[in-house]
């Protein structure tokens, strides 16, 4: 299925021109689905340049992610592209994550629709 942004459909949901919108992304929780690699990032939309200015601030006076979590984040946002050394690697690597997460989610459907009076319907987006 075609991925569909929840901001870009409530950016054009009319009356909502002005949401504030606060979005966080990590690789641990992406396709990438690295646990203890920790990177990340945040996107603020609209929110206010007071709130934005601390929120900047706090971030800022936190530890940075590792190298390992810096290089995953790079990883996550901007990957090889077709004609780079690696692009086809990263692709069979990426494929191959993808439908792992497929397999397993079948299983835990399967698992749950076979327990008597539990229903369960295949996951279309993030497992968690």
């Amino acid at each position: 299925k075609k991925f569909i942004s929840a901001k870009k459909v409530a950016c054009e949901t009319p009356g909502c021109e002005k949401l504030e919108l606060v979005s966080f992304h990590s690789t641990s929780k992406g396709l990438i689905g690295e646990c203890g690699r920790r990177g990340g990032y945040m996107e603020m939309h609209s929110i206010c340049p007071a709130v934005h200015a601390q929120l900047y601030k706090l971030a800022c006076a936190g530890l940075c992610s590792g190298v390992a979590g810096q290089v995953m984040t790079s990883l996550m946002v901007k990957p090889p592209l077709p004609g780079d050394d690696s692009h086809e690697l990263f692709c069979q690597e990426e494929n191959s994550i993808f439908q792992s997460l497929v397999r397993r989610s079948a299983a835990l459907v399967k698992g749950l629709n076979e327990i008597p009076g539990i229903t369960c319907q295949p996951a279309e987006g993030a497992m968690y």
